[in-house]
């Protein structure tokens, strides 16, 4: 496929227009000896030439007049890059793709550890709870004016870990460039001479819209002993995350964040139990 090639043919410049005036109709062959046939004119196959030639373009592919097959090729592989999505479990770049200037994206941070029990009051059969972690924030935005071929750097935040006899550790921070960022979740306190309190949920920044991570439990009202009911139970659980569900302790160490961006949970038995880790985060970006 390629533009015309011929005598009498003119540049881009000097082309023939439509009228400005006139009613949109149809070809007629007409009628002899009542109407004419209608006349081809020049600026309505110029503009059937030039829509099919855009889509090849659009396509990524050189206008080649020896080969009829370009708008096949063009509209398989417009349609292959439809609604593409490339999911980011790790740091990364993201690069571009050829046409692209504008793209959505999700981030998500990582969810903080769950907070270790101890035995502060109970001895060596009873303990106090650790508090549950709290979730990474969650964000959206629709970026604009980026350049195909760029690149942008993607940062994927890590859960937070939940080491014995210690506070969870804070989840990291997700980001796509400096665009839109979402905070991780805070970790959960340890539980040994006081209650352990519940890591405080992620936030968000520069994004259109974003949810803030759900806190971690607070380990509870009481001294727990290694009998736990279970509404005791939920007091330490992890956060909830857009993209992730928090756990619920069960008795001695703390369950992993569940899904991404969640909040681990906080250890329920003696001995320093250690709680769990957080979620790790999560970057979405579609096209």
């Amino acid at each position: 496929m390629h533009r015309v090639k011929a005598s009498g043919s003119v540049p881009f410049a000097s082309r023939d227009q439509a009228p400005a005036t006139g009613t949109p109709q149809y070809f007629s062959q007409g009628v002899p000896g009542t109407s004419p046939a209608t006349v081809w004119p020049a600026y309505f196959a110029n503009m059937i030439m030039d829509e099919i030639a855009q889509v090849i373009l659009d396509a990524g592919i050189s206008l080649n007049d020896s080969d009829w097959t370009q708008l096949s090729q063009a509209i398989r592989s417009l349609g292959s890059q439809a609604n593409r999505t490339q999911v980011f479990f790790s740091s990364g770049t993201f690069t571009v793709p050829a046409r692209v200037t504008s793209v959505e994206v999700e981030v998500v941070g990582g969810g903080g550890g769950g907070g270790a029990s101890g035995n502060g009051s109970g001895g060596g059969t009873s303990g106090n709870v650790g508090g549950g972690g709290g979730a990474g924030g969650y964000a959206y935005k629709r970026v604009f004016g980026l350049t195909p071929g760029g690149t942008v750097a993607v940062t994927v935040g890590a859960g937070g870990g939940a080491p014995g006899a210690a506070n969870g550790v804070a989840g990291g921070s997700s980001s796509f460039g400096a665009f839109v960022t979402a905070t991780g979740g805070g970790g959960g306190s340890y539980g040994n001479t006081t209650l352990g309190a519940g890591g405080a949920g992620g936030s968000f920044s520069g994004a259109d819209w974003g949810i803030t991570g759900g806190a971690g439990g607070f380990a509870g009202p009481n001294v727990l002993t290694v009998t736990l009911s279970d509404a005791e139970r939920m007091y330490s659980r992890g956060g909830i995350s857009g993209r992730g569900f928090g756990i619920v302790t069960w008795g001695g160490t703390g369950g992993p964040g569940i899904g991404y961006g969640a909040g681990g949970g906080g250890a329920s038995g003696g001995s320093d139990a250690a709680g769990g880790s957080g979620a790790p985060g999560l970057v979405i970006v579609r096209w």
